[in-house]
């Protein structure tokens, strides 16, 4: 079945919205390919022809998530990019926080922060790879990344209390 066909986006989109209510009220593991089927209004062949199993579902939902989110990742070392990145990041977060929460506040919080984590230092790690006269900054970059993800985690948990933009300028102060 094509990508592009509209019955198969449709049916991508409900089994999507589905997991996402199902995430809200239990855990993953909780979680049956009949029970996401029945809720989507399809067979469970249907489910299988897009995901092995909901695990298949939920990676895939995390991996749209962080891709949106590290799209469009700077690494300019200018101030005035890197404050335009932050508030995109921290806008893009803040108008999708429903769906954030329920990533941050399930049993798999680990799991996510650990692949947005991964997928924000990636390029670093190649980048980097092997050559000791640039260890220093590239732990200076793990560092970065981890306490702007320390940063996200608590904004999250506490449910967003100051505006992305302020946020922006708070990380930023913390970086530069």
């Amino acid at each position: 079945m094509k990508e592009t066909d509209r019955r198969s986006l449709r049916t991508k989109k409900a089994l999507k919205r589905v997991m996402l209510e199902l995430l809200r009220k239990k855990d993953i593991s909780k979680i049956t390919v009949s029970e996401i089927a029945n809720l989507a209004d399809i067979g469970r062949g249907t489910f299988y022809l897009h995901y092995t199993d909901p695990y298949d579902l939920l990676d895939k939902l995390e991996d749209e998530l962080i891709e949106q989110l590290t799209a469009n990742t700077t690494h300019d070392q200018n101030e005035d990019s890197l404050m335009s990145h932050l508030e995109n990041v921290w806008r893009n977060v803040y108008e999708n926080k429903d769906t954030f929460n329920i990533f941050m506040n399930s049993i798999n919080k680990g799991r996510f922060m650990d692949k947005l984590k991964q997928k924000s230092g990636n390029e670093f790690l190649v980048k980097y790879q092997g050559d000791p006269q640039k260890f220093p900054e590239y732990y200076s970059v793990v560092y970065v990344i981890s306490g702007t993800l320390g940063i996200f985690q608590k904004w999250m948990e506490e449910g967003t209390p100051i505006s992305p933009d302020e946020l922006a300028k708070i990380v930023k102060n913390c970086v530069i």
